[in-house]
């Protein structure tokens, strides 16, 4: 948990308020069908239609079909419009699937699962002491309570422990992978990445590595995959990068001695990685096309200062050689180490960016070409977590919180308009994927408020929370989407 951007805050002085680290929300699509097309009738003029006919007819038959004609024509019409119009509906339907090879369609289909306000939330049960998952609305148990420990689901699938092995479960309560005790299984949030042993899942558990291979997950929705291996990771291929949500590999080594470390590019610019290959110099590459942006001279090698700048080094005395920088406007090299010129991104957006107006005159916000989007005045403004960020992005708001006036505002800054005031609130705290915010009154009283469901009144809670997605834990006490307390009978 952290107050403030997962970057930083600022004050109304302009000077930065580092939280630390992000904490962890813990503990620890459909296929696009092509719609049907509707038969179309060849029939011209008063030639016989092939929808309708076959053969040829006595001139006696053609006289009666001469007048049944006008029915067949109107019973034909009707039919086309009939499916003109499932056709229409197909096609709507289908621009609201997932498809593989739409990413922001695929990453809106994740936010929307990991916000899940109807996803079953793990609950201990007083009875058998332990846990199972009830529903957020009828407080029913929906799968066994059989679990020694629980997590929440993200999307369709959660971590589970049972019999002393590790398990991933559906919503029905189904065992989809079960690890025989011999391997442990983490899932990586951020990228809705499933690790089981040396295998590598994506959020629809399809894996991205063959099998008898080992997958090691290096972040960013990246795996490196280590073919053919034979158990004592002797490996009779090239090692490659693969992309998990779909396992189409993104780069090939040309050595089976390679290694591969991930930067990922600031402001979304984009993802580069560092290749070391035996006997080779380094390479950095794009992840999206592997294409190839910077060599190493030989005897050196690569090292990862910050998101986009790289160091390169003597391999025998690690002396500095040369500073390399990569973003999206290309390759810059220097002898020394280049001025850092990036821009405070709100909620890396890459879109917002928020500025010290100077002293006593408070904050402003800016676009990119710093055209002037918030006045000079906030006093103090805390970007959301990325993908609570992102969540609100899918109903079309670009939203921060920024401290004025009469409270803390839920601010809209696309159409420039409140999405909601926090009356008298002076402080907020901010929890990585989740939908609550913490906020502190004039008064000194504590507040948690739902930032994705802004027209639910916030409640009171005097200690800290534990968050998750759509729920929370307070005081031993488990609470959901719309801020109640979970109630059952066992």
């Amino acid at each position: 948990m952290y107050e403030g951007d997962e970057i930083n805050s600022f004050d109304s002085n302009g000077t930065f308020d580092r939280p630390g680290a992000i904490m962890s929300s813990s503990p620890n699509e459909q296929q696009n069908a092509a719609p049907a097309k509707p038969q179309k009738s060849s029939w011209k003029g008063n030639e016989p239609d092939p929808m309708f006919f076959e053969e040829p007819m006595p001139e006696s038959r053609q006289r009666r079909t001469r007048r049944k004609r006008p029915w067949l024509i109107g019973i034909g019409i009707l039919i086309l419009i009939v499916a003109a119009a499932v056709t229409v509906v197909a096609i709507i339907n289908s621009t609201k699937s997932v498809t593989a090879g739409d990413p922001a369609i695929a990453g809106q289909a994740y936010l929307v699962g990991l916000f899940d306000k109807n996803a079953p939330i793990p609950f201990r049960s007083t009875t058998v002491a332990q846990y199972g998952y009830i529903s957020p609305s009828s407080f029913e148990w929906v799968t066994p309570r059989e679990y020694s420990e629980a997590n929440p689901f993200y999307g369709d699938y959660a971590r589970v422990r049972s019999g002393g092995k590790d398990l991933i479960i559906n919503r029905k309560g189904e065992i989809v992978v079960d690890t025989a005790g011999k391997t442990t299984i983490k899932y990586d949030v951020n990228d809705n990445v499933w690790t089981v042993g040396s295998d590598v899942y994506n959020g629809e558990m399809e894996k991205a590595n063959p099998d008898n291979s080992k997958a090691e997950y290096i972040g960013h929705g990246y795996a490196f995959v280590t073919p053919n291996d034979t158990g004592d990771r002797v490996s009779t291929g090239s090692p490659y990068l693969v992309k998990v949500e779909n396992g189409e590999k993104a780069y090939q080594c040309e050595q089976t001695v390679c290694s591969i470390a991930t930067s990922y590019g600031k402001s979304g610019d984009g993802l580069y990685f560092i290749v070391q290959e035996s006997g080779r110099g380094a390479k950095i590459i794009d992840a999206f096309d592997g294409t190839e942006l910077f060599t190493s001279t030989s005897g050196y090698e690569l090292a990862k200062i910050d998101d986009g700048l790289f160091v390169e080094l003597e391999k025998k005395t690690n002396q500095t050689n040369l500073y390399v920088r990569v973003d999206h406007g290309g390759v810059f090299t220097s002898r020394s180490l280049p001025a850092d010129n990036s821009k405070n991104s709100i909620s890396r957006s890459g879109k917002y960016y928020k500025k010290s107006c100077g002293a006593n005159k408070g904050l402003t916000i800016i676009d990119a070409s710093e055209n002037e989007v918030v006045p000079c005045g906030i006093e103090k403004l805390w970007g959301l977590s990325e993908n609570t960020y992102k969540m609100l992005g899918i109903d079309n708001k670009e939203a921060v919180l920024i401290l004025r006036g009469d409270g803390i505002h839920l601010f809209d800054m696309k159409s420039n308009k409140d999405i909601k005031v926090y009356k008298d609130a002076i402080n907020v705290k901010i929890y990585d994927n989740s939908a609550f915010i913490r906020i502190t009154l004039k008064t000194g009283q504590k507040q948690v408020c739902n930032v994705l469901e802004p027209s639910i009144n916030c409640i009171d809670i005097a200690t800290d929370i534990t968050p998750y997605p759509t729920y929370f834990i307070a005081e031993g006490k488990v609470y959901t989407h719309d801020l109640k307390e979970v109630k059952y009978e066992e």
